[in-house]
């Protein structure tokens, strides 16, 4: 395999990328990452490889997308710590896994106005609001 070719060809890299990450040749995919700097397969080298938190500039990568952070967060870091700490995957954990109030975010999602009043929406339609509230105020409602 010509390295020049490969070099002007990033799809093509992306390809070996992915063929490596499935080997489990971590040497390699590491040398890989930071070439290709593809948020989803290095989303895969996080969840199948490192099964844990990787280097903060390989976390960048993934983080340039609001989805592929989500799953970072999730899958990999298995945290809903860390998803409480952001505005937005607070709310899309409560509305979207959770289908339900998000006792850990509920803090970070009412520093946000608009995102307060779409979960506030959210819960009303499906009768939780109520809940929500308890959770935020210590069990008394206002």
């Amino acid at each position: 395999m010509n390295i020049g070719y490969l070099l002007k060809n990033l799809d093509k890299i992306a390809l070996v990328l992915k063929k490596t990450i499935k080997s489990g040749n971590k040497e390699l995919v590491e040398n890989l990452i930071p070439i290709v700097r593809n948020l989803w397969l290095t989303n895969e080298y996080a969840l199948i490889i490192t099964k844990s938190k990787i280097k903060d500039e390989w976390e960048e990568i993934i983080t340039q997308d609001f989805f592929s952070s989500y799953y970072y967060a999730l899958y990999v870091l298995k945290g809903e710590d860390v998803i409480s700490k952001n505005i937005a995957f607070s709310y899309r954990y409560a509305k979207e896994v959770l289908k339900g109030p998000f006792l850990k975010g509920e803090k970070t999602i009412i520093k946000n106005k608009t995102s307060l009043k779409k979960c506030v929406s959210f819960l009303k339609s499906i009768k939780k609001l109520k809940k929500f509230l308890k959770n935020l105020f210590g069990g008394k409602i206002i």
